[in-house]
């Protein structure tokens, strides 16, 4: 007697089916990712704060504002403002300018995230601000991505690039 070892041909195994992966989700904003990071942190402060409002009149309010710290130099803020019931008349609203204009696009794909913010273009002058994001999910719990930030005028150019990343564990 033995031991036997008997071998089956390659259709008689059973046969596993194939795994169906799970889409990658997508990875959110560049934005909510920074937003993350900072609910992790409690904001820092030594010492004692104390802020006082006060409302005079409808025109007229105060503030007070004592800090003291072990790290740093005491301090006093005095703040008060006036708001008078002055208001401008239509024409001269009518001349008001603006300042800043700011066009914004998002896309988001299944398991991508793309963002592109102009500002201020001005083809005439030749200056622009531009902030592009890009955000992948590489895997379930890794995303990685980059901002890139450019930004021209008459006599002066630059650019930063930053990259970014997010692990997420189990839980």
């Amino acid at each position: 007697m033995g031991n036997t070892l008997g071998l089956a041909p390659m259709g008689a195994l059973p046969r596993r089916s194939p795994r169906r992966e799970e889409p990658l989700p997508n990875p959110g904003s560049f934005d909510e990712l920074h937003r993350l990071c900072k609910d992790v942190f409690p904001a820092q402060m030594e010492g004692v704060k104390l802020v006082v409002n006060k409302v005079l009149s409808s025109h007229f309010q105060v503030a007070h504002t004592v800090h003291m710290s072990a790290l740093g130099l005491p301090g006093y803020h005095l703040h008060a403002a006036y708001a008078g019931d002055w208001q401008l008349s239509p024409t001269e609203t009518q001349q008001a300018k603006f300042l800043t204009w700011q066009f914004d696009g998002e896309y988001r794909g299944d398991d991508y995230t793309a963002t592109l913010t102009l500002g201020n273009p001005d083809l005439i002058g030749e200056s622009v601000i531009m902030v592009a994001h890009f955000l992948q999910s590489l895997t379930h719990r890794l995303v990685l991505g980059g901002e890139l930030v450019y930004h021209r005028r008459p006599g002066e150019e630059g650019a930063i690039l930053t990259l970014a990343g997010k692990y997420s564990g189990m839980g």
